[in-house]
């Protein structure tokens, strides 16, 4: 009887102490991703007020403490963008589509456009030009997209396919029609089109 108790009351104890770790471990890995998070929107907001080197410091700062949390990679590669290392935002933003689209619901549905952005900027034309199809199969009403589409195309000086993307562009109705109707202007005349940068919109 004695024994039995003593092996009761040894369990309870080692019950408390590893619900105690438990605990404080949850308490722990709770500050962190709130540590991360705060370094992570601090660094946005240095890298929109264009003191890229800070928010690259601080950002890196957010991932080492959550290396696997999509949503700060998905931050981080604004704040490469931002700084012109679209090398390093296109791989992050490849890792949160590969992630992304492994969801039951998309949480970051802007991250292929992005991308594609990224893409034009370094040259990858034809690679950003598959990035905006995707997202027009997903939304073929999307004003934007095809206005992006179009200017690609028109980098590309492929003014064909450039004018047939803004005449779908345009008769999605949207008040992307405006921009589209300006740039059909500008493709038609022969003037030179300039892609806007990325993480600009």
């Amino acid at each position: 009887m004695i024994a039995d108790k003593i092996n009761v009351t040894r369990a309870l104890h080692l019950l408390v102490l590893s619900t105690f770790f438990l605990i404080l471990f949850a308490s722990q890995m709770c500050h962190a991703l709130e540590q991360a998070q705060q370094l992570m929107r601090n660094a946005v907001t240095y890298s929109k007020q264009g003191n890229h080197m800070m928010a690259l410091k601080l950002s890196e700062q957010a991932i080492k403490l959550e290396p696997t949390n999509i949503a700060l990679i998905y931050q981080r590669a604004s704040v490469w963008g931002r700084g012109g290392y679209y090398a390093n935002a296109i791989k992050d933003l490849s890792q949160v589509i590969r992630e992304d689209e492994l969801a039951a619901r998309k949480k970051f549905p802007a991250a292929r456009k992005f991308r594609a952005e990224c893409f034009v900027a370094t040259g990858q034309m034809q690679k950003a030009v598959d990035d905006y199809n995707v997202l027009l199969r997903g939304n073929p009403q999307s004003g934007k997209i095809w206005y992006y589409m179009a200017e690609t195309l028109a980098v590309m000086k492929r003014m064909d396919w450039a004018l047939q993307a803004v005449e779908r562009g345009i008769a999605t109705g949207t008040h992307w029609s405006k921009n589209l109707e300006t740039l059909k202007k500008e493709i038609l005349s022969g003037q030179e089109i300039t892609p806007h940068k990325p993480f600009s919109n």
